[in-house]
């Protein structure tokens, strides 16, 4: 799939967790021609990031995986990826140091907590007792604690792959997420793809996919009538969905 993504001139980009990524994948992935893969690391801390990913050694195959790929290719760019939640918020400031520090990573990647996307529609999902324990308590804590990635930004010398408008953005959308659907206006349109792990490609997530590249090539599907279609459904959505991904907009994307 990336290779015939990349035939395209499509920017590839692969997200993992690194569970199911061994040494012959890695080979696979690093031949690929894959222009940057995305690896989730959730705390400085094996204790916090196996936590937050539900198994025991994740946080040390994050870092063999990141260690595999930038030894087969050092054209992939291996980013960091945080979503900042309670559990971890106290430790964000020395992820950041040690990204820093690490030559296999090019850059680290803020998120801020969204609605899960296999559950209904639902504006207070964070306040469910399911998540509420993710959701972040002490909006001051927060606030400083984005106020030195801010001040990071500014020197222009660092790995933190979040514009400044975004991370300003965070301390509103952690304050009240509720806001975010007041006046909103999605930008996804159907210049990018999203392929999960069982093989759906959709060009939004939260709505039906064109396919599965299990029993079509991509080529087909991204050609195909019904691709036309989920891209006209896609652009004439008006639900005011809390599915909105705040790490990828700023102030003047988003309304609030």
């Amino acid at each position: 799939m990336i290779k015939c993504a990349r035939k395209r001139n499509l920017f590839t980009i692969l997200e993992t967790s690194c569970y199911p990524v061994h040494f012959k994948i890695g080979q696979k992935i690093a031949s690929s021609g894959l222009n940057r893969l995305c690896i989730s690391l959730d705390g400085v801390n094996a204790k916090t990031h196996d936590y937050l990913r539900g198994k025991r050694g994740m946080y040390k195959r994050v870092l063999q995986t990141a260690s595999w790929l930038h030894e087969l290719n050092h054209s992939i760019e291996i980013q960091a990826r945080c979503l900042i939640s309670q559990v971890n918020v106290s430790e964000v400031v020395s992820l950041v140091d040690y990204i820093e520090n690490d030559k296999r990573f090019s850059g680290i990647d803020f998120q801020a907590l969204v609605q899960p996307y296999d559950m209904p529609v639902c504006n207070y999902w964070y306040r469910l007792k399911e998540y509420s324990f993710l959701w972040p308590k002490k909006q001051d804590e927060l606030n400083a604690i984005l106020d030195e990635l801010i001040k990071r930004k500014e020197t222009g010398n660092t790995k933190i792959v979040n514009s400044i408008e975004q991370l300003e953005f965070f301390k509103t959308y952690y304050e009240n997420p509720e806001s975010l659907n007041k006046n909103k206006k999605c930008i996804s349109n159907d210049s990018s793809i999203v392929i999960n792990w069982l093989g759906y490609v959709s060009y939004c997530e939260s709505m039906n996919p064109i396919g599965n590249v299990h029993d079509f090539h991509l080529e087909q599907l991204l050609s195909s009538t019904i691709a036309k279609v989920r891209s006209e459904e896609m652009n004439a959505c008006n639900i005011k969905c809390s599915i909105i991904k705040p790490v990828y907009f700023g102030r003047e994307q988003v309304k609030v």
